[in-house]
């Protein structure tokens, strides 16, 4: 099996391995918690649009010197007095661009949120409907994050179980090899 070199096989490096698989995990569950929402979690918020505004930005990266593009839609309710953003990563994203039309031209919609992000000012949005039709579904967002969160599951056990593997060799061998 492999073993790293002598110099890096202090408990410093191996804390390392662990601290990035805590890491790594946590970002998993929180990706994860947004693919396992239930509608009977979300509620509906109804009301007037009170502006609407897209935003293009252009981000270059530091290392490759290629322009990264980044599209925001920003939209407000009257009622609630609360703000709701989506961000893609693309330049020009069609789907925003329907759903600044769809917005501007509806007279009344439903955003649907998490329960417990109502008090946030900008929470995370998980369906636009409006009085015509459905601008964003559920599914759709549920499944926006597609395979990252597993990724960063296993690659969160990896470090983890590596950890385990440099710290305590002779029973990690007894657990998977007997």
């Amino acid at each position: 099996m492999f073993r790293p070199r002598p110099e890096y096989d202090t408990l410093s490096h191996h804390l390392l391995f662990l601290l990035i698989g805590i890491i790594v995990i946590g970002v998993a569950v929180k990706d994860l918690s947004s693919s396992f929402t239930s509608k009977s979690e979300l509620i509906a918020i109804k009301g007037t649009v009170g502006y609407v505004n897209m935003n293009y930005k252009t981000v270059k990266n530091s290392r490759t010197r290629q322009p990264n593009y980044i599209t925001h839609l920003t939209f407000y309710l009257n009622q609630i007095k609360k703000e709701f953003k989506l961000v893609e990563h693309e330049k020009y994203s069609e789907k925003h661009i329907k759903i600044a039309k769809g917005l501007k031209q509806a007279d009344s919609i439903t955003v649907w949120i998490k329960k417990n992000e109502i008090e946030n000012y900008s929470p995370k949005i998980f369906g636009i409907d409006t009085d015509r039709k459905t601008l964003l579904s559920f599914e759709d967002v549920r499944t926006e994050n597609g395979y990252f969160p597993v990724i960063f599951l296993s690659m969160g056990l990896l470090c983890i179980l590596y950890f385990f593997y440099l710290r305590y060799p002779e029973k990690m061998k007894e657990l998977f090899y007997d």
